[in-house]
């Protein structure tokens, strides 16, 4: 409810209750005069006198009902409402007089009337102006009572029961009661309107500042930006309390102090004015105290430090705390500000307590919507950024992914990936971004004093908003100096069975890192975590597909895969490769003299041979058997041919350890293909290799065959 609408209600109601009482004063005036028919000398003027009354009550009546249907603002309302009630009141003064002279005099009994007037008009009129009216009666009674005395006029015959003698001590006597009982009347009347007044003061101002609290509330809840809030708010709380200024601050807990989190207006500063740590502010004060504060004086306030006292353009401050809910975590601060010095009433601190609450609420609710929004983003984000990860399966490309996905979703300007590696505990860098190779190098060296090492036991994350404000960077403060970063996190990389390593983000800039960034980044973490897992897995099982069991050289289903990447590199830039089959002569043999055991030990004492001299970038693999193939990258049917040439002689000079101190030594056939020349894919590359190596065979041991 407006306050000026409370205003011309409260007012708007008594003066219709008064007007109604007016009906009764003459049906009271009425009911004497009939009862003493018979003794009224002249009924003529009580006849003119009712009609004028009457018509001066319908005539207020129709005012009052067109002021009450009336569209003029209500302040325009209220001024001429209570101005037709102070004409009014003054006709029924006038009329009470008239009264008193037509029904006796000053012997008559209708002065009361003047009392019963007095106190209907005593709830909506101030005491001044009840003073004033009273004294305006006392007037028109005194007056009438000097023109009896002088002979001016001549009252009409009393209508007191004749049995009263009417003697002039009589007439005295009511005079001085009249006037006395008038005085004191006044007086009482006075006093009485004025606690009216104070109450219905109190009553407004309530029910003003409960009406601007709730449009404080409605205001408050259309906004969704917290900066925007926070403008909305300084503006209407100001206008609340009619206050100079109004601060809202934001507290940061993790550094302890006031936080920038909104951009100053001309009129408001909803930012810290206190820069430092360990210097006192209001805000930090409050914090402490946990309850309204006061400075009526800012510089000698314990709550301010002298440098704060002199970025407020305030004189006095009020400083009340505020609590999110439902976590009851402190948010910031509410300061009410005063230009000149200001004495804060206990009604005014806990009004802007409420205040402060309602503040509270707004600011909880538009946080949590924005926190909620801010993380179903970065939610929707790493999924993108999982789901794109998900389909890398090679460890080489998949550790810098990770490392580019988390700084774009944390908006961080450098990081880097540390995997743990258990056999040596060691704790290496796989991947990095903006940092230097000399503090990678020193983090592994002394992962275990580090951040990193911290999330590789106990914690899921480690987070330092300022590096120089925290002592778990100490022991490496050279090195960030020399990096210039300045906020730090560090997230865990779990799998199913514990920690992997750290992805570690870096800031150039103190960093204070939100609730909902932890969040996601804890479970970005996990995701990548469980990939960097699953692919290692897959690197395993991969290898262990493609490699033979027994000598460790590929496999069958390797060499198929290898051709077609050599076919593919052919055909690109135009260089031939080789493929050499190769089988052991009188293998068999071995193998039926001293059993399978010894003729495995023979095939990995043959791959060692035939892989000392082949280059590194030759291709060994066992085909099946006693068969091993050959695939030689990049090379002629020449150069093919001086290498099975080689790898002839390197096994006549291997010597077999058998048991029994048994000597023997080995010899193998081989057939040598080309491509593009012998074939126009793998499959015929290997059949006319296969080909030409049971042609070497028929001929005899250790035969080569290369098609010329």
């Amino acid at each position: 409810m407006d306050g000026n609408r409370v205003s011309f209600s409260f007012f708007f109601d008594h003066v219709k209750l008064s007007h109604r009482q007016r009906w009764y004063f003459l049906a009271g005036m009425a009911f004497i005069i009939l009862v003493n028919w018979p003794r009224a000398v002249d009924l003529f003027p009580t006849g003119v006198l009712f009609l004028v009354a009457a018509g001066v009550a319908f005539f207020f009546s129709w005012g009052y009902q067109r002021i009450e249907k009336s569209s003029a603002p209500l302040d325009v309302r209220n001024h001429w409402l209570k101005r037709i009630a102070t004409g009014q009141t003054l006709l029924d003064l006038l009329l009470i007089t008239a009264a008193i002279h037509i029904t006796g005099g000053p012997a008559s009994p209708v002065p009361l009337m003047y009392l019963i007037c007095m106190g209907t008009i005593s709830t909506y009129f101030p005491p001044r102006k009840l003073i004033s009216l009273n004294l305006v009666a006392i007037l028109l009674y005194a007056g009438l009572m000097h023109s009896y005395a002088i002979d001016l006029i001549f009252p009409a015959e009393t209508i007191f029961p004749s049995a009263l003698i009417v003697t002039k001590a009589l007439i005295d006597d009511l005079q001085l009661f009249y006037f006395c009982a008038m005085i004191l009347n006044g007086a009482l009347i006075a006093a009485h309107s004025q606690k009216v007044q104070m109450d219905w003061q109190a009553v407004d101002c309530q029910n003003s500042y409960l009406d601007r609290l709730h449009g404080l509330t409605k205001l408050g809840l259309e906004h969704m930006d917290l900066s925007e809030l926070h403008k909305t708010l300084a503006t209407e709380i100001k206008q609340v309390f009619g206050a100079d200024m109004i601060y809202i601050t934001n507290w940061d807990m993790e550094i302890g102090q006031v936080r920038d989190s909104t951009r100053p207006l001309k009129e408001y500063r909803f930012a810290s004015l206190a820069s430092s740590k360990y210097e006192m502010s209001m805000t930090r004060a409050v914090w402490w105290a946990g309850k309204p504060l006061v400075a009526e004086d800012v510089f000698c306030s314990p709550y301010l430090s002298y440098k704060s006292a002199q970025e407020y353009p305030a004189k006095s401050l009020l400083g009340l705390p505020i609590y999110g809910l439902p976590d009851r975590r402190f948010l910031g601060a509410l300061l009410v500000g005063y230009n000149t010095r200001h004495t804060f009433s206990p009604a005014e601190i806990t009004r802007a307590w409420q205040v402060a609450d309602v503040a509270a609420l707004l600011i909880s609710r538009t946080r949590l919507y924005t926190e909620t929004q801010r993380r179903a983003s970065l939610l929707e984000q790493m999924a993108e950024q999982v789901s794109r990860l998900t389909s890398d399966l090679q460890q080489t490309t998949l550790l810098p992914a990770i490392v580019e996905s988390a700084r774009n979703l944390l908006k961080a300007e450098r990081a880097a990936l540390h995997m743990y590696e258990e056999p040596n505990q060691k704790m290496r860098c796989e991947y990095s971004v903006g940092l230097s190779t000399k503090y990678l190098e020193h983090m592994a060296t002394h992962f275990d004093v580090s951040p990193e090492g911290l999330v590789l036991h106990d914690q899921s994350y480690v987070l330092i908003p300022d590096v120089h404000r925290d002592s778990r960077t100490s022991p490496i403060q050279g090195l960030i100096a020399q990096e210039k970063f300045r906020a730090y996190a560090v997230f865990a990389l779990t799998a199913p069975d514990g920690s992997i390593g750290a992805l570690s983000l870096y800031w150039d800039h103190p960093h204070a890192i939100s609730s909902e960034e932890v969040s996601v980044g804890c479970l970005f973490a996990q995701r990548a975590g469980t990939l960097v897992h699953n692919v290692r897995l897959y690197e395993q099982i991969s290898i262990a597909s493609l490699t033979d069991v027994l000598t460790s050289l590929p496999n069958r289903r390797y060499i198929d895969q290898r051709l077609a990447e050599e076919r593919q590199r052919s055909d690109r830039y135009g260089h031939p490769y080789a493929l050499l089959m190769l089988d052991l002569d009188g293998f068999k043999a071995i193998n039926d003299c001293f059993g399978h055991p010894i003729g495995d030990s023979v095939l990995q004492q043959v791959a060692e041979s035939l892989q000392r001299v082949l280059r590194s970038t030759d291709v060994l693999t066992r085909y099946g058997g006693d068969e091993f193939a050959v695939i030689l990258p990049e090379t002629k049917l020449e150069e093919a041919t001086i290498v099975a040439e080689k790898l002839k002689t390197a096994l006549a000079l291997t010597k077999l350890h058998l048991p029994h101190n048994t000597q023997r030594y080995v010899s193998a056939c081989m057939g040598v293909a080309m491509y593009p020349l012998d074939a126009n894919s793998s499959e015929d590359l290997i059949r006319v290799a296969d080909e030409r190596l049971y042609d070497a065979k028929r001929k005899g041991s250790g035969v080569v065959v290369n098609g010329i």
